[in-house]
């Protein structure tokens, strides 16, 4: 199989796609879309029951949270195989490789580009950015270019996913 296994649009409305199946659309709303939301954007794709906890009951955490959490999960995992949620304490998204995130393709693009341009190589900085966004950019959904057909959760996209990008370029 040629390209990634699985895409993951983080940047707008939220794009998740293994095997070419567009897994989004049938993500669960409310609690399950918002934790599959926050674990896509997190580093490692992970975190501790007691940080889902909070996200999903901010204002004050059910009497027994294992118990309150684990439905939520369910959920989860029904909707995202083939990838898995793993671990006890703290979970894991894992997700078949190779994995595309726009937000990870967008911060090594700004990276090569940074390098070229401190060479003073402004023709490869010019250009790798330009190829970049032609290439890595998949459409969603598939065989589509248009952005806003993509689809979303109720809440809007991953808020918890914060990138920042160091000054300019050189």
């Amino acid at each position: 199989m040629s390209g990634p296994r699985t895409r993951v649009v983080l940047c707008g409305p939220l794009g998740l796609e293994i095997d070419g199946r567009d897994v989004a659309s049938a993500l669960p709303g409310g609690q399950a879309g918002l934790l599959v939301c926050f674990l896509l954007a997190s580093p490692e794709r992970a975190a501790d029951r007691d940080a889902l906890v909070e996200l999903l009951w901010p204002r004050r955490a059910p009497k027994d949270p294992g118990a309150a959490l684990r439905p939520v999960l369910s959920r989860v995992r029904r909707a995202l195989a083939p990838a898995t949620l793993e671990g006890r304490e703290r979970l894991q998204l894992s997700l078949p490789e190779p994995v595309w995130v726009d937000v990870e393709a967008a911060a090594h693009a700004v990276e090569e580009a940074r390098a070229a341009a401190h060479d003073a190589r402004w023709a490869a900085a010019r250009s790798g950015l330009a190829s970049r966004k032609r290439t890595s950019s998949p459409a969603w959904p598939p065989g589509s270019a248009d952005a806003t057909s993509r689809p979303s959760i109720s809440s809007p996209s991953c808020p918890h996913r914060t990138t920042r990008v160091r000054g300019p370029l050189i």
